[in-house]
């Protein structure tokens, strides 16, 4: 009986949970805490990597904005560029650019179109993206993709003296015989020319060949005229005579080129790659046949040739457009 009583006592004892032992709680394995599961969309959204924009530009040129946009999973976004007038500028109302599709992690640099011109003023220029997603830019104040720019007009061309008209001869001079004088271009159009072929001369004075023509495939444009292949320091002459709209450089593209209003179609000539800068300077006049500088291969060329343009009225990125030029150059190549 002692003893039966004794082991009623400790049953409670056995039949107790162990000191420190757990009630409740986590099962093994505890779940994952915290992150994204696997195979789940990310939420990462893209940030602004750079975005540069000039302070100021000449109303007679475009900006070269340039920006880079990262996202933590890569690939690309659809890129919007917003060009909103501040104040009292004389603009029509924002431009909106459409970059299309643009990886991420490289610099890109803006497309603003042929033709496209800014009044002067100051412009509110924004960056915007949205990736795959769906998800939009995330701006700081270190890199908001805001920027302003100011848009300053071009400056004042030099007025050139007219050369004074040289005295009569005391008789008449006699009229240049039909066998000296240069056989006439074709009297009706070519079926990709927008106007008659008019007289000129060959603008390469030395052996060559033609290259890629208008229409040829370029990254992100199409060629715009006609390449001649020479060698590197032949002249290059003025095919029309007329004055000089434009002579500057552009790294990227036509390095060192000239743009000639031709004085008998009104329309416009455009000579790229040259070796130097050409001569003469701008608003002076040019004779047809004139040296203006020679083949070279400066800007994004590959060996040396001329890049040769022609333009309809009203001119050269002033509501133009290119035409192709093959057909002029064939028939100056033939008696020039």
């Amino acid at each position: 009986m002692p003893r039966a009583s004794a082991l009623i006592a400790l049953l409670p004892l056995l039949l107790a949970p162990a000191a420190g032992a757990s009630t409740g709680g986590t099962s093994f394995p505890a779940p994952p805490v915290g992150g994204t599961a696997y195979g789940a969309a990310s939420t990462a959204r893209p940030t602004i990597g750079r975005f540069a924009v000039p302070k100021r530009v000449r109303a007679d040129k475009v900006p070269v904005v340039k920006y880079r946009i990262d996202e933590a999973v890569g690939g690309a976004v659809r890129v919007r560029i917003a060009v909103l007038p501040l104040g009292r500028t004389a603009a029509k109302g924002p431009l909106s650019l459409d970059q299309g599709r643009r990886a991420t992690g490289r610099l890109q640099r803006v497309r603003w179109g042929h033709g496209t011109r800014l009044a002067r003023g100051r412009y509110l220029v924004r960056l915007h993206a949205v990736d795959d997603a769906g998800h939009t830019l995330v701006r700081t104040a270190y890199a908001s993709g805001r920027a302003t720019l100011t848009v300053v007009a071009p400056p004042k061309k030099k007025a050139v003296a007219k050369p004074k008209p040289k005295p009569a001869a005391s008789t008449p001079a006699p009229a240049p015989s039909a066998s000296t004088a240069p056989p006439p271009g074709p009297s009706s159009p070519v079926a990709t020319v927008v106007g008659p072929v008019t007289a000129g001369v060959f603008p390469v004075a030395g052996a060559h060949t033609y290259g890629d023509g208008i229409g040829a495939a370029r990254t992100g444009h199409t060629h715009q005229g006609q390449d001649i292949l020479a060698g590197c320091g032949v002249p290059i002459r003025a095919a029309q005579g007329g004055t000089v709209r434009a002579n500057t450089f552009q790294a990227a593209g036509a390095g060192n080129y000239m743009v000639i209003k031709g004085s008998l179609t009104g329309e416009d000539y455009m000579y790229a790659h040259m070796a130097a800068p050409g001569s003469p300077a701008v608003g002076a006049p040019v004779a047809a046949g004139t040296v203006i500088g020679v083949v070279g291969a400066t800007g994004d060329a590959t060996g040396c040739h001329l890049h040769f343009e022609m333009w309809t009225l009203p001119g050269w990125y002033l509501g133009g457009y290119p035409y192709d030029p093959l057909p002029s150059l064939q028939t100056w190549d033939n008696y020039s």
